[in-house]
Formats: C-alpha cells, structure tokens, sequence
C-alpha cells in the first residue's frame, strides 16, 4: 500500500512540476514507487505454494509486459502535449489502488510451509541465483532502453522504436503466459534454460539493420520465462519466508542500472551497433550462469552439489 501512495504520488508531481529540477525530483520518487511494487509483489508471490507459484509468477509478470505494451503505444498516440494530464491520469488511478491493496493477504499457508521442513538455501546457492536473476535484469532494461535509440539512428522514425519496444514487451507479456503450460511438462529449470538459450541465439540478428525492429521483440519472448522460472526454480528448493528471496530481489534491481549502463559506454565508443552485442554478453553471461546451476544443482531439493 505504501509504494502505491509513493507511486500515485511521484506521478502526480510529474503531472504538476513546474521546473526541471523538480520534474527530476519527482521521476525519482515515482522510481522509488515502481521499485517497491516489483520488490514486494515478487517477495510475495515467491512464497506462496508450490502447486501455484510458478502460475503466479508468470501471470503477474505478464502483468509487467502489458503494461509497458500499452505506455510505449499511448506516449505515440497522445504525443508530448499531452504528458501532463498523463501523468495525472496514472496518479489518480495509482491513488484509487490504495484502498483494494489492503486486502491482500499472503497467499502462503504457514503451516504448510513449515510442514515442508526445508533448510535454508547455502550462501554459493543464494549467490548463483542472485547473479542469474541480476544479469537477466541488466539484459532486460539493456534491450528495453537502447531498441528505440538504435533504430532512430538508422534513420527509422520513432514510430518504429516505440512499436519495437512495445512488440519486446508483448512478447515477454505473451511468453510469461504461455511459460506455466510448458513448466508442467519441462521443469522451471529447462523452461530458464531454454529460454535464454533461445535469446543467446536470437539476439545477434539485430545488428542486421531491417532485421532489428523484428528481432527485439522475439527476443522479448524468448527471455519471458527467465525472470518467473528461475524464481520458482528458486523457491523450491526452500519455501521458508527467510530463505533469502527478499535479498535476491533487492540487489537484482541493481541489474536494472547496469544494463543500460555498458550500453551507454560500448555506444560511446563503437556507436549504435552495438547495442546488441552489450545485450549479447549478458545473454551469454546469465546462459553460462543458468547452465552451470543446471548442471551442479539436482531437481530434488537438496544441496549437495552447492552447498
């Protein structure tokens, strides 16, 4: 309840700043907002039980893709003359929020997550699924941020980099949707490894210039069921509400800055082209990193091989 007043909030200052610094000032406190939400509904979600985790998990993330579809597309609809009644509009129904949030409960039974008797996951382990969830986040924002940017400097308009960011986050939107069907049928681990498999490979191809606009958006879909699987994989291992998955999601989002952050400096001094490659390294870092999980971490839930 209190990110969504934080939320509402930082929107609404938006809406009324009538100076750049404050302007600023209040983009922050909207960011703080936004970055609670993510934590807390994610911290949440990751301890409810097994049976229904993984479905949570992905719906709400396909809550995330729908949303940033539908931003990108209204900011070219609406245009920069229209910002501040945007602003106001999203504040007001942040705010109207306020009042439902409050009877949310946690969907975990206590009893029976105690009635599992799982230990705690080790420091190596905990450590593993940080750096997968971390380097996954860098490659989101990476490829979020720099698709527009990149297109634009081919001479596209910058129809073609909104619809492109919004066709990346339908595609993560579709995937977390499709992603429980399949987990039932390989696993959360091989659904997290296939998928960024698939975007390892995928990638590359938006270095071709008419391939671009089109490959952001598959490559969307084929990193959907990162961010979700490897949670669950996460939590079944230890479904105790202290087995770490707060502090998972709290020094992830530090992925959120460093994504755009080498992007920034490899198209400071290689240019736009590579933009790819950036979002490619984090690709084939969070693979290597899954892989390695992968292979040293049986599906039962024990410790042995990371302990």
């Amino acid at each position: 309840m209190v990110s969504i007043g934080i939320l509402g909030a930082g929107l609404l200052a938006l809406a009324l700043a009538p100076t750049w610094p404050l302007f600023l000032s209040a983009a922050f406190l909207t960011g703080v907002g936004y970055g609670a939400i993510d934590f807390g509904v994610y911290s949440l979600l990751s301890r409810s039980l097994p049976e229904r985790r993984t479905f949570q998990l992905s719906i709400i993330g396909s809550g995330w893709g729908i949303g940033s579809v539908i931003a990108p597309l209204v900011v070219a609809v609406i245009g920069a003359k229209y910002f501040h009644q945007f602003f106001f509009g999203a504040g007001v129904c942040a705010m109207l929020l306020l009042y439902p949030v409050q009877t949310i409960v946690s969907p975990h039974s206590k009893d029976r997550v105690l009635s599992l008797r799982m230990s705690k996951p080790s420091a190596k382990l905990l450590s593993f699924f940080t750096l997968i969830i971390f380097l996954y986040v860098a490659l989101e924002t990476a490829v979020a941020g720099w698709t527009a940017p990149q297109l634009t400097h081919w001479h596209f308009s910058p129809l073609w980099g909104q619809l492109s960011t919004a066709g990346f986050w339908a595609g993560i939107a579709i995937g977390r949707l499709l992603g429980p069907a399949w987990s039932r049928r390989l696993g959360e681990p091989m659904m997290a490894l296939i998928g960024i498999v698939s975007c390892c490979v995928v990638i590359p191809f938006a270095s071709v210039r008419y391939l671009g606009a089109f490959v952001y958006p598959a490559s969307g879909f084929c990193m959907s069921v990162m961010f979700p699987m490897t949670l669950a994989w996460f939590n079944n291992w230890s479904a105790e509400p202290e087995n770490g998955v707060a502090m998972i999601l709290a020094l992830t989002m530090a992925g959120g800055a460093a994504g755009p952050a080498l992007e920034s400096i490899l198209v400071s001094q290689f240019g736009y082209g590579a933009v790819p490659w950036a979002a490619e390294i984090f690709a084939v870092a969070c693979a290597v990193t899954c892989l390695l999980v992968y292979r040293n971490v049986p599906s039962q839930r024990s410790e042995h091989h990371l302990a």
